[in-house]
């Protein structure tokens, strides 16, 4: 359908204009907000401990502080070479690991929570890897972190605290 333009001079095809703009406007602003707060429509079957929103905001503010600080292990290969080679069980104590819950293949990141059993470190998925690139002060998605926090870090309480909210809700065998 063709629509057509009003006549000039006239002032209901000056009023159409306006509320035509107005209208576009009031949607991209609803589109903005809409961006902002949207989840990953994808997460994987073995995102199993996947934090709730208000543990996720806690744990990526304590990345962005770790970071700050420059004790933060950052992407596969960086997390699984530390899991590796840290071998003393004290050192493994100040470890929390963080994995994003929308990794696609899924084969690249199913080794790391055994790693992270096979040492002791608690683990927890996040839904999206681009908020866990943005609070670790990066522009590209991270798709795994490591916090390796020391005793003299700033931010030692907001650790335990998270670690000991990390452990209650990590998976228990028989």
């Amino acid at each position: 359908t063709t629509r057509q333009a009003p006549q000039q001079g006239t002032m209901e095809g000056e009023e159409e204009n306006v509320q035509q703009e107005e209208s576009v406007v009031v949607e991209s602003k609803e589109e903005e907000s809409a961006k902002v707060i949207e989840q990953p429509a994808f997460i994987v079957p073995v995102a199993k401990p996947l934090a709730g929103p208000v543990l996720t905001r806690k744990l990526l503010r304590l990345v962005k502080f770790a970071t700050e600080e420059k004790q933060i292990r950052r992407g596969i290969k960086e997390v699984v070479k530390d899991l590796r080679k840290q071998k003393d069980p004290e050192k493994l104590k100040n470890r929390l690991c963080i994995i994003a819950g929308d990794i696609t293949p899924l084969d690249v990141i199913t080794h790391v929570p055994v790693l992270c059993e096979d040492n002791q470190v608690p683990y927890i998925f996040v839904r999206s890897r681009e908020e866990l690139g943005a609070a670790s002060i990066t522009k590209r998605p991270t798709s795994c972190v490591m916090l390796v926090l020391t005793g003299n870090s700033q931010h030692i309480n907001l650790f335990t605290q998270c670690k000991q909210k990390l452990l209650d809700k990590q998976p228990k065998y028989a």
